[in-house]
């Protein structure tokens, strides 16, 4: 398991996902969906290099274009699945790094042209990556860090409406567990 792309991780990712979801009023169906691709965003990464994944220092312009790529293989191999449940999960892979104003990839889409349900992951993506440890960053970002990073994102890399209701989401949810790590990842030592 690299760049903390573990098992948890996927837990996290998919309790982050369905609590915005959920917080914002979707129904039970688009949030099951919503859910696998929250869990399945980063499956991409099963393509790169551990080298890369593991790499401590900076990546290069092509070890960056490398990582970048895992976007389109997340999403080609959800789509290769011909599964209908994973229809979503494969945007949401392909998608979950574009930025709400057109600067991020793998397509520059901006705003509205972006999945709603991208929209989300990307937000609870960035959140978890900030408050974890990555082989690049030893020491996580705080909780509050982490939300003042996505507030200072607000129109640029996220959808302000859908970041400010996941802010206010962990601020309630954060001041109610004591242990907000193994709130998100309950049920995932039952998998591991």
């Amino acid at each position: 398991v690299a760049s903390g792309h573990d098992l948890y991780r996927t837990f996290r990712m998919a309790k982050l996902s369905h609590s915005l979801a959920t917080a914002i009023g979707w129904d039970e169906e688009r949030i099951a969906l919503l859910t696998w691709g929250g869990r399945l965003c980063n499956i991409g990464m099963m393509a790169i290099p551990t080298r890369i994944l593991q790499k401590r220092r900076g990546l290069s312009d092509s070890e960056r274009h490398v990582m970048r790529a895992h976007t389109l293989y997340g999403a080609e191999l959800l789509r290769k699945s011909k599964l209908q449940i994973l229809d979503i999960a494969a945007v949401i892979a392909e998608q979950h790094h574009e930025r709400y104003d057109g600067s991020g990839y793998p397509h520059s889409l901006s705003g509205e042209a972006i999945s709603e349900e991208a929209r989300v992951v990307s937000i609870c993506d960035a959140f978890d990556a900030m408050t974890h440890r990555r082989p690049w960053r030893r020491d996580p970002m705080s909780v509050q860090a982490a939300l003042n990073e996505l507030k200072r994102g607000l129109g640029s890399q996220f959808d302000p409406q859908l970041a400010n209701a996941f802010i206010a989401l962990i601020r309630r949810e954060f001041w109610e567990h004591d242990d907000f790590d193994a709130f998100l990842a309950e049920g995932a030592n039952e998998l591991e």
